[in-house]
Parts: C-alpha cells; sequence; structure tokens
C-alpha cells in the first residue's frame, strides 16, 4: 500500500504546478477528484479541517457510504460520528506534518469491528503549506479474522496435542522427530529436547526397523494414507516397550500416535 500511497500523493502534488502559459494553477480540485475517484485503492482527501475535498470508489464502497457526493464538505467526524478519540490525534499529528500508518480497528454505529491498514500524510500547496490530509486505506477484517481463526486453532491443537493420554509425535518424512507431547516422553523415557534430536529410526526395534521403513515409504508415496502396526521401541534406559502405532499424513509431515504400550 505504501507505494500506491506515494504514486497518488506524488499525482496529488502534480495538479499544483503552474502552467507554463498562462503562469495559473490548473483547477487542482477538480483534478484532484477525477484522479482520487480513479484510483484503485480506498484513497480520500481532507482540507486542513478534517473536511472530505475527494473520496475514491473504493473508498465509498468500503466504507458503505452510498455516494462520494453524500461526503464531499462534510467533516470525517460527521461521517463516521463512532470514530474514536485517538484517530483525532493522529489527524492533528498529520495536520502538523507527520506521515503516519498503522493497522488499527473501530467499532462501527451497528457493534461490527472493522479492521483497517491505512497510511496518512499531509499534502501541500503551491506554496508548500499544509493544506490538509490524504488518507490510503485497506480494509483486512477478513484477513484479521482468519488469522485470529487460524491463532485459535493452534491454540486448541496446542492443548490437546499436549494433554493428550497417549503419545503424539510429528516426524517429518526423513524420520526427525519435530515435536513431541509428554505422554511421549513418558513412554520413551526422553526429554522433549533430546528425543526432538532423534529420529524414529534411532528408537525402533532393530527388528522392526526395516518393516517401519517400508510402510512410511508406502504413505510418502502415496499408496497408504495411514497404517497402524504394533513395533517395539527402545527406551532412553535400554529397556524394550511395545506400542500400538497409527500414523497418517498431516501436512506432508509424519504423525506417529503412539496409542498403547506393553512390557
Amino acid at each position: 500500500m505504501s507505494a500506491i500511497a506515494d504514486f497518488w500523493h506524488a499525482s496529488i502534488a502534480s495538479a499544483f504546478r503552474p502552467r507554463r502559459r498562462k503562469g495559473e494553477y490548473i483547477s487542482w480540485i477538480d483534478a484532484i477528484r477525477d484522479i482520487t475517484e480513479q484510483a484503485p485503492a480506498a484513497v480520500a482527501m481532507f482540507d486542513d479541517k478534517m473536511r472530505f475535498l475527494a473520496v475514491s470508489r473504493r473508498f465509498v464502497s468500503d466504507n458503505e457510504l452510498g455516494e462520494a457526493a453524500k461526503v464531499i464538505s462534510r467533516s470525517i467526524y460527521e461521517t463516521f460520528p463512532e470514530m474514536p478519540p485517538r484517530w483525532r490525534e493522529i489527524h492533528v499529528r498529520v495536520l502538523a506534518g507527520e506521515e503516519l500508518s498503522e493497522e488499527d480497528y473501530f467499532q462501527r454505529q451497528d457493534g461490527r469491528i472493522q479492521w483497517v491498514r491505512w497510511s496518512m500524510k499531509p499534502w501541500r500547496t503551491a506554496d508548500a503549506r499544509i493544506g490538509g490530509a490524504m488518507l490510503f486505506a485497506e480494509s483486512i477484517t477478513q484477513q484479521v479474522e482468519a488469522r485470529r481463526a487460524l491463532a485459535d486453532s493452534e491454540a486448541r491443537f496446542r492443548v490437546t496435542f499436549e494433554n493428550a493420554p497417549v503419545g503424539i509425535g510429528l516426524v517429518a518424512p526423513d524420520g526427525r522427530w519435530l515435536r513431541v507431547n509428554q505422554a511421549m516422553c513418558r513412554i520413551l523415557g526422553y526429554p522433549a529436547d533430546e528425543l526432538t534430536t532423534k529420529s524414529f529410526q534411532d528408537i525402533t526395534h532393530p527388528d522392526d526397523l526395516a518393516a517401519s521403513v517400508a510402510r512410511v515409504d508406502q504413505m510418502c508415496a502415496g499408496k497408504v494414507d495411514r497404517y497402524e502396526a504394533e513395533e517395539r521401541y527402545l527406551r532412553k534406559d535400554g529397556a524394550i516397550v511395545w506400542g500400538g502405532l497409527t500414523v497418517g499424513c498431516a501436512q506432508e509431515r509424519r504423525v506417529s500416535r503412539l496409542s498403547r504400550q506393553c512390557g
């Protein structure tokens, strides 16, 4: 969005260049409105009282304003009465000459939360005075909600993974342990940080290793989606334990579920 903002800011600035022949300034407000209206992003131009001078079609649609003509000459605070006080502070800073950008949210009058990635900077007149502010915004509500949903899903997975009463491990295609839960550590007698330096080949009984590797190869080749087996494992203390194993693919990783052990 920064590149779009820079481009549009330069376009706006060019509207203030004098004509060579007549030494007059072009009808800048009409030019600015035309430039802004055609912007592919949500763009709004304000005067030094934060009244709308121009808005893009995307800005109108993203903010459900109906028609651009309805907001021209209106204050942003009149248009968005639900705007939190912190935005007024941002506007004061921009009108004082700062250029700011951030991800932020505000609650609409109907209770909806709208997330926005925005950039705001002052625009200047031909004599370098600050004439108002330019706002470039991108609605990111769906992206934020998707990130939060993913984070919630990962949090639930962590809780389930760590608190499962059976041993669970995530294993790379080459056999390296990527992650193990406490139940797996108890079964094999290794602390997690040590077990994740090993591979399943390291802790599988030699007499069961060839068959285990062959089954993994079949799964990695797409011939089977999952398999179940009983295998012997070598604990850190040298003892041998039997485990009922369920293995399946998840996001190109081998997921091992050690469901039971026998002495």
